[in-house]
C-alpha cells in the first residue's frame, strides 16, 4: 500500500484542543457543562415539534435515527403531544435509513451481544491496535479471523464508535486507508450520530478527512443535534480543513444546528492557536457575520461574553453590529461584555474615526506591539462568562 504522509497534529496539540466542540462551547455558552446529554433533550423537542407541524416526511434521516436510538424519545413525544408515537413510524424510519445507507447497525444487537460484551471478546483488542496505529498486527488479526470480517466491520465500542471512527480520530492515515480497503463503512454513526468524517474534522485530521471524502463520506451528514463536519472543523486547529470542506460545498457556510448556530458561532469557542485564521476564513467565505441563533445571539454576543479579544476586532471589521440585542435578555454585545476591557474594545473598534494603533496602545498599554491590530487579533483577554 502506498504510504501517505501523517497529519502534522502532535499529541500535545491534540490534548489541548480535543474537547473544543465537546465542552468548550458549552462552558462558554449559557453555563452548560455537558454537550450531548442536555442538548439531546433539546433535539428531541425540536424533532417532535417538526413532526407535529409538518409530518413524518419532513424529518431528516438524522432526525429519524434519533427517534429509533433515543431511550427517552417516545416518552417525550407522549409528554408533548399527549399521544403515543405511532408504531408504524418505526418501520418507516428503518426503511428510509436503510435506503439512505445510514449505518446504525449497532442499534440491532450483534449476535445478541452488547458492545460491552463484544469488547471483552478477542475482537476487543482491535480498538487498542487501531488506536496505536499498528497496521501489521491488525492485518494479521483480520487474516486469522477472515470468517468474522462482517462482525468486525460492525464492531463498536461503548460509545458506538467503529474502528474507522477510531482511526479517523487519532489521525493515522495508513490505518484509515487499510480499513477503507477492507470495506469499513464511511457512513457508520456513533451514539451521537457522528460519522468518521465528523471525528476527523473535530480533531483536525486533514488527510484523513480528505480520504474519507474520496471514499464517499457524506459531507452533508449531521450529528444528533444537527452539526455538520464544518461545525466540527470550525473548532479544530486546521484552517486547511475548513478550506477543504468549503471548497467542496460552499453552501455549508450557512448550515445551522438545532440551536440555529452556524460554523461562525462555533469558531468563537475554538480554543486553539488557529482560531483567528479560521474565523477569517469563514468570513472570507461569506459567513453571515450577524447570523442569529434561536435565542437571538450573534457570534459577537458570544465573543463579548467569553472575552475573545483576538476575534472581536475581526468580527467588527467584517461588519458585525454591536447594537443588536439578543432575544433572551435584550442586551447588546457591549452590555454582555465580560469585563471593561472587552467593552471598551468593542466601543473603540466600532467607532468611525478611531486610530487602531493608538486605540490598542490605550487598551493594552506598553505591552502592545504594532501589527497586533485587526489583522493579528491583538492580545487575548481572559474573562469569565456571566451566569444566566
Amino acid at each position: 500500500m502506498k504510504k501517505r504522509p501523517q497529519t502534522s497534529n502532535s499529541n500535545q496539540k491534540n490534548s489541548s484542543r480535543q474537547n473544543n466542540i465537546k465542552s468548550k462551547n458549552r462552558s462558554d455558552s449559557k453555563g452548560k457543562t455537558d454537550l450531548y446529554l442536555k442538548d439531546s433533550k433539546h433535539a428531541e423537542k425540536k424533532i417532535i415539534e417538526k413532526y407535529l407541524q409538518k409530518g413524518f416526511e419532513s424529518l431528516t434521516v438524522e432526525e429519524l435515527a434519533v427517534t429509533l436510538i433515543s431511550q427517552t424519545f417516545e416518552s417525550e413525544f407522549k409528554r408533548i403531544s399527549g399521544t403515543q408515537w405511532p408504531f408504524e413510524n418505526k418501520s418507516k424510519a428503518k426503511e428510509r435509513l436503510n435506503f439512505s445507507k445510514f449505518n446504525i447497525q449497532w442499534s440491532v444487537s450483534m449476535n445478541n451481544k452488547s458492545p460491552a460484551v463484544m469488547l471483552k471478546t478477542p475482537f476487543g483488542v482491535l480498538f487498542t491496535l487501531v488506536e496505536r496505529g499498528d497496521v501489521q498486527k491488525v492485518t494479521e488479526f483480520l487474516r486469522q479471523n477472515a470468517q468474522y470480517l462482517n462482525e468486525i466491520i460492525n464492531l463498536v465500542d461503548n460509545n458506538k464508535k467503529s474502528l474507522l471512527h477510531v482511526a479517523a480520530k487519532v489521525g493515522n492515515v495508513n490505518m484509515l486507508l487499510f480499513l477503507l480497503s477492507k470495506k469499513f463503512d464511511v457512513h457508520a454513526r456513533d451514539k451521537f450520530l457522528r460519522t468518521p468524517l465528523h471525528l476527523a474534522c473535530q480533531y483536525g485530521r486533514e488527510v484523513c478527512a480528505d480520504e474519507l471524502l474520496k471514499a464517499g463520506s457524506n459531507i452533508l451528514a449531521r450529528d444528533s443535534i444537527g452539526r455538520t463536519c464544518l461545525h466540527y472543523a470550525a473548532c479544530s486547529d486546521s484552517t486547511n480543513l475548513v478550506t477543504l470542506i468549503l471548497g467542496i460545498d460552499p453552501d455549508l457556510i450557512a448550515a445551522r444546528d438545532t440551536y440555529g448556530r452556524t460554523a461562525l458561532h462555533y469558531s468563537v469557542w475554538n480554543g486553539t492557536a488557529e482560531q483567528v485564521n479560521i474565523v477569517k476564513k469563514l468570513l472570507e467565505c461569506k459567513a453571515e457575520v450577524d447570523a442569529l441563533d434561536e435565542e437571538g445571539m450573534t457570534s459577537l454576543h458570544f465573543a463579548a461574553e467569553a472575552g475573545k479579544g483576538k476575534i472581536i476586532p475581526i468580527l467588527l471589521k467584517y461588519g458585525a453590529n454591536p447594537f443588536i440585542r439578543d432575544g433572551r435578555t435584550g442586551r447588546t454585545a457591549i452590555e454582555l461584555a465580560c469585563n471593561d476591557r472587552i467593552r471598551e474594545m468593542i466601543i473603540v473598534y466600532c467607532s468611525k474615526d478611531y486610530d487602531p494603533q493608538l486605540s490598542l496602545l490605550k487598551l493594552y498599554g506598553t505591552s502592545f506591539k504594532p501589527g497586533e491590530g485587526i489583522e493579528n487579533g491583538g492580545e487575548e483577554i481572559n474573562g469569565g462568562r456571566r451566569s444566566r
